[in-house]
């Protein structure tokens, strides 16, 4: 994916985010049997399009809710997923992802920028070495 994004870049905005708040709307329930750490891969979804359940959001989940509705509101109308400082965004400049700077936008209780997702860096070094075409697959 952060591959992916960086090449894109070369061609049009790219904004890339990790989704870290740990919520219950989410459905992950941390567990020490099963060894659950952090936020499932898709579980800022129930955040977009609602819950399954009668019951009550949490207030914080309706917070970050709202903060992620705003984020990409403002993406369609603006190509620009925070166009102005806002505070109820935490004041943030969602940077665009370039070639030579692999950004994202962590989305937890705050929002901070960060670089090098999952130190994807370190890694490409590996993929540029052995994932050069021709590729031989049996």
């Amino acid at each position: 994916m952060t591959r992916h994004a960086k090449l894109q870049s070369y061609h049009t905005d790219v904004y890339l985010y990790q989704f870290s708040y740990k919520g219950k709307l989410g459905g992950q329930i941390d567990d020490d049997d099963a060894d659950l750490k952090g936020v499932g891969h898709t579980e800022e979804l129930p955040y977009f399009w609602g819950q399954n359940s009668n019951e009550p959001i949490d207030p914080d989940d309706e917070k970050t809710r709202h903060r992620l509705l705003t984020l990409w509101t403002n993406f369609v109308k603006y190509l620009n997923p925070t166009p102005e400082e806002d505070d109820f965004l935490f004041n943030v400049t969602w940077e665009k992802v370039a070639p030579n700077k692999l950004v994202y936008i962590n989305l937890n209780t705050t929002f901070e920028m960060q670089e090098n997702p999952k130190k994807y860096l370190e890694w490409e070094k590996i993929i540029d070495v052995y994932a050069i075409p021709p590729l031989i697959t049996y």
